[in-house]
């Protein structure tokens, strides 16, 4: 009480009004003011748990608006994934066959659209094994090859294609089919082609031959046996040079020496070439340079008889 007079003095008021400012104070007992302070620590600390809730509502919601980003950034990229694939998307209930989704590729490979599609089920469309893939989605519930199905087309066609199968979930299935179609058609021109150039080698009368710069056979027409008495495997592998006469060898040698100088040269010749009874038989050479031909890359020959033509031309000489 006694510094009271001194602290107004070094607060420059006057004395008596200082002391009667103080006098009109309300005084507050110490344990009316324990209970105000108590009830500012719990006003104080509802207020502190309310911003830390209102902060991590927002935080979370945050991360929730960030996941929500993410998920449909993902959509969106799977949908372009799937409406641009190649291969035919199909997305079916595997309990029911049912098609519940599919692309423009699978679109194409089936020959109906979207909402076509989806009112039929995988039996109309593959009807063969469809009920069994079905089953062995539901027992193994794995990703499966189910190898080559053909899809039946509204024209009576139908398109060949590999096609995997992805379990998702319980309830659906991702088909993902590979259209081997075009290449299954080619692939079969091919056999036919070759199966056709097969039998025209086997069957024309001339001898053909593939040599390579030593003349040693790589690859000789089965009829070699029927004109010069030789199986194939003794001549392939061989020297053509091996069989000819003595006496046309330096010829033939000069003859394949310029036929190797430039490519596509031709040239013929005539020479006696030896079967395999020991005997001679005139024959006319066709040689082709084609060695810069990637699918021949050798020396192409045709040897064609002209044995009985040249017998005659010598009996007309001496008579």
């Amino acid at each position: 009480t006694c510094a009271l007079p001194i602290y107004a003095d070094e607060i420059k008021v006057n004395r008596e009004d200082f002391m009667g400012a103080l006098n009109e104070v309300p005084f507050m007992s110490i344990e009316h003011f324990r209970k105000v302070t108590d009830l500012l620590i719990v006003l104080a600390k509802e207020l502190s748990e309310k911003a830390n809730n209102n902060l991590q509502i927002k935080i979370q919601n945050t991360e929730q608006e960030k996941v929500a980003a993410l998920l449909k950034d993902s959509e969106e990229r799977y949908r372009k994934l799937f409406e641009h694939s190649t291969d035919a998307i199909f997305l079916v209930d595997i309990h029911t066959g049912k098609y519940l989704d599919a692309n423009r590729a699978a679109e194409i490979l089936t020959g109906k659209s979207l909402n076509e599609l989806k009112r039929l089920k995988t039996q109309d469309i593959t009807p063969n094994d469809a009920t069994i893939r079905l089953e062995r989605l539901l027992d193994e519930n794995n990703q499966l090859d189910m190898g080559k199905i053909d899809y039946l087309r509204p024209d009576g066609t139908t398109r060949t294609a590999f096609l995997n199968a992805i379990p998702l979930g319980e309830d659906l299935v991702f088909g993902i089919a590979h259209d081997i179609t075009d290449h299954k058609l080619t692939l079969e021109a091919l056999r036919r082609s070759e199966a056709l150039q097969g039998k025209m080698v086997a069957n024309i009368v001339d001898v053909i031959i593939i040599s390579d710069q030593n003349g040693i056979n790589r690859f000789v027409s089965p009829n070699i046996e029927k004109m010069f008495g030789r199986k194939l495997d003794e001549v392939v592998g061989k020297s053509t040079k091996s069989n000819v006469h003595p006496d046309d060898l330096a010829s033939a040698e000069k003859f394949l020496s310029n036929l190797l100088i430039e490519p596509n040269a031709v040239g013929k010749i005539e020479l006696r070439y030896r079967r395999m009874d020991g005997s001679y038989i005139w024959i006319e050479f066709t040689g082709v340079n084609l060695f810069h031909d990637p699918d021949i890359q050798g020396l192409f020959g045709v040897f064609h008889d002209i044995n009985e033509h040249k017998i005659e031309e010598q009996e007309l000489i001496k008579a």
